[in-house]
């Protein structure tokens, strides 16, 4: 927390589980001969693991996902960086810990690729106070463009507005590379570290050589070539002393691939705990600071003709507002739960403080060019994620939508006699494609036509007849590119 050096911890685990390179950022060379000194202290002050009680202290993380479009740019949901927060968890609970999301994710429109200066302009327009800020990122490289899986800022010499971890997609759910890149944020170095000396492998200056740490046996990297064949080293190098090397291939901080490392040391966890007590005092336990808004209805399973309206009432419930909000609420109607879908309404709503529940009432109509089949109702409210909430996960309403057109004659033109709408339904297994709807007079005169377009077995469109006078006509269905030809009588009043 004194002054701010740009010291930035690399992890380079390969995609996949195995190590890409050889070279990691954290040079701790760079440090002045005080910082060397404060970081070296803190070691021999904090070796020795804490007696600690069995409690769990939250720490909130806050998501950003940067989303690129450039070529090849990688997904990753929420569900997913989810489900790595709760492997993470099962480790650094050891520690005393839990992460926790704090807030909904932000999402970021960005570039594909971040270095370490472009990652640090990336965070200070939009760092979270109070929070470690996790970045989701299409690909992180060196200055010198080698591939990166993350990188951490080492926390004994940053501001806390300059730490936060840089995360890579394509490592970022391989069960290892959050927990490591962590570990860096926590102060561990890696068990290959040799700024301070290359340590013993008999441990006689573990305390002040390699990583600082007894617990941890010397490493000579387990990312250089041909030192390990699956989670087993078989390696020959010697230290200086002339002894062969017997590293930690499932360390945490360690080189070896991401699906054999397993465990911190115990001096690692007291580090972990001592950083946690003191440098990262400043973390937040809980995210009370946010709103929260959720959407639900009693509306049941629901079986319509296409032509009907869809009446429905959304309760939208509202907790922590300290302010007034505007958020778009969204109504569609989908074949699948993940699909945008068909928009049936849209409409902004101010949601004020004070208020604790907002009911509306709908009478949405049916997109008739839709037909028999089972469908999802869907309402989102802040449907395009404008406002920070506490969760997003209670935004969205769904429920189980049929239509059943069985009650309707294979071709039926209605109501009739008709005044200034017209609904037609068309019913065949045979015909598809372009179609003309044309409308004649009883003495054969063609007064109106229109082009529409039969993809299914169902065929329904509401036509308006407004400008027609009274009497008797003829609407007719033509397919352009088949022989079906329909023909029925209604009357115009």
């Amino acid at each position: 927390m004194k002054n701010c050096l740009q010291l930035l911890l690399v992890s380079l685990m390969l995609f996949g589980g195995q190590v890409q390179a050889q070279w990691c950022g954290s040079d701790l060379g760079l440090l002045s001969s005080e910082e060397q000194q404060a970081a070296f202290d803190f070691y021999q002050q904090n070796r020795t693991p804490a007696a600690r009680g069995d409690g769990i202290d939250s720490v909130a993380v806050t998501i950003h996902i940067i989303e690129s479009r450039a070529v090849g740019s990688i997904d990753i949901s929420v569900d997913q960086i989810e489900e790595e927060i709760e492997r993470t968890n099962r480790i650094y609970n050891s520690a005393g810990i839990e992460f926790f999301i704090c807030g909904s994710p932000r999402y970021i429109q960005g570039g594909g690729t971040y270095t370490f200066n472009t990652g640090d302009q990336l965070n200070q327009l939009n760092y979270v106070p109070g929070t470690i800020n996790i970045y989701f990122a299409d690909d992180v490289v060196t200055p010198g463009g080698v591939g990166l899986c993350g990188y951490a800022r080492f926390p004994f010499f940053n501001t806390e507005e300059s730490r936060y971890v840089m995360m890579n997609k394509g490592c970022a759910t391989d069960g290892a590379t959050l927990i490591h890149e962590l570990g860096h944020f926590y102060g561990l170095y890696h068990t290959h570290e040799t700024s301070f000396g290359r340590e013993y492998v008999d441990g006689t200056n573990c305390e002040v050589a390699g990583d600082l740490l007894c617990d941890t046996p010397a490493d000579p990297n387990l990312g250089t070539p041909n030192l390990m064949s699956g989670c087993s080293y078989v390696g020959k190098i010697t230290d200086p002393k002339g002894e062969s090397y017997v590293p930690p291939v499932n360390n945490f901080m360690s080189y070896a691939p991401s699906s054999c490392v397993r465990f911190f040391s115990a001096e690692q966890l007291a580090v972990i705990e001592s950083v946690h007590e003191d440098e990262n005092a400043y973390l937040v336990s809980k995210c009370d600071f946010y709103p929260d808004f959720a959407i639900s209805s009693q509306v049941g399973q629901l079986s319509i003709r296409s032509d009907q309206k869809i009446d429905a009432t959304f309760d939208i419930s509202l907790s922590n507002l300290k302010k007034t909000y505007e958020a778009t609420l969204r109504i569609s109607l989908a074949q699948k739960e993940d699909e945008v879908g068909f928009l049936l309404h849209e409409e902004r709503i101010e949601l004020t403080p004070g208020e604790r529940q907002i009911s509306l009432d709908f009478a949405l109509d049916f997109p008739i060019v839709l037909g028999t089949g089972d469908y999802f109702l869907k309402a989102v409210i802040d449907s395009d994620n404008e406002i920070i909430e506490v969760t997003e996960k209670n935004n969205t309403f769904i429920s189980s939508l049929s239509i059943d057109n069985s009650s309707l004659s294979d071709l039926v033109v209605f109501p009739n006699p008709a005044l200034d709408e017209l609904k037609v339904f068309l019913r065949n297994e045979k015909d598809r494609g372009d179609l003309y709807i044309q409308i004649y007079r009883y003495d054969g005169r063609l007064v109106w036509e229109k082009k529409g377009f039969k993809s299914q077995n169902e065929y329904f469109q509401l036509l308006d007849i407004s400008q027609l006078s009274s009497g008797m006509y003829i609407v007719q269905i033509n397919f352009l590119e088949a022989d079906g030809r329909y023909a029925v009588k209604f009357f115009k009043r």
